[in-house]
């Protein structure tokens, strides 16, 4: 661990996150490009996998650049939507890889989820008929949908599509659970990064800086230097553990030896960064 970590200000220690977080992003862009030009295969279990998990790995990739680039902005508070992304993304990248059959649900749920968004409106109007017909369609591929919950509402009556777009869906927290995450993990990563967008009470406190003598009052809305530099090191993590996922899907030597090498610097500004803050990274 390098000393100079701990002898120059918080600040000082944003550019070289930053740059770790730069670097683990070049390599998943460079992994993801299989995804880009996907080749279908005839392995019922792993195509659907390799298709729904690159999906959302290009939505990570995204996600990571947007914390990159806003994380070195005077308005960092704004990358806490796409940090909670990171983590969403790594937690149903990992339980499809454990249990295949939710690629495969992912997938074939879309048409059911536009019926689930419909408004009153859509459903007056021409496009409804045409998704009606498309979650029929998806029925008859796999008639299994039919015995999801509260699915069939009566012998006369037609499939609860709505229902089957809830019976298809991942739950976040559960599948954290899951994969042996932890409450302070989940808070950390997706729960407490929901309050920023949402302008939670529980921000009241901080965004008043300072009083003044006249009697007004310093109000900001600025990160904590402390917590910004957290959000970029879990960042990293996060993104390192979408490409682990990404290269077991499309192996790939030289990009896993190129990761492998950014490996170590991470894991030493992670436990240097806990020292300094005291948190857990």
């Amino acid at each position: 661990m390098s000393a100079p970590f701990f002898d120059v200000p918080l600040s000082a220690h944003l550019p070289r996150l930053r740059e770790t977080l730069a670097d683990l992003i070049t390599v998943l862009d460079k992994a993801l490009g299989p995804v880009r030009r996907f080749r279908k295969t005839d392995d019922a279990v792993e195509n659907p996998l390799r298709l729904a998990a690159g999906m959302h790995a290009l939505n990570a990739l995204d996600a990571a650049r947007a914390v990159h680039n806003l994380s070195g902005t005077d308005y960092a508070q704004t990358l806490t939507p796409h940090f909670r992304t990171l983590f969403e993304v790594m937690v149903k990248m990992r339980a499809m890889r454990n249990d295949p059959k939710r690629a495969r649900a992912y997938l074939e749920s879309e048409p059911f989820e536009r019926h689930a968004m419909a408004t009153e409106r859509v459903r007056k109007g021409k496009h409804w008929a045409g998704i009606i017909q498309d979650c029929k369609d998806a029925v008859a591929k796999n008639p299994a949908l039919l015995q999801l919950p509260k699915v069939n509402t009566g012998k006369n009556n037609p499939p609860n599509f709505t229902a089957v777009a809830r019976g298809l869906r991942m739950d976040l927290e559960t599948l954290a659970e899951e994969l042996g995450m932890d409450e302070e993990d989940y808070l950390m990563d997706f729960a407490v990064p929901s309050l920023a967008p949402h302008t939670s009470p529980v921000y009241t406190k901080t965004f008043g800086m300072s009083i003044n003598a006249d009697g007004t009052a310093t109000m900001s809305s600025d990160i904590d230097p402390k917590l910004l530099l957290i959000y970029v090191i879990r960042s990293s993590a996060r993104v390192g553990q979408i490409l682990e996922d990404v290269l077991a899907l499309f192996p790939d030597g030289p990009l896993q030896f190129e990761a492998e090498k950014i490996e170590p610097r991470l894991e030493e500004q992670t436990v240097a960064l806990q020292n300094l803050v005291g948190k857990k990274p």
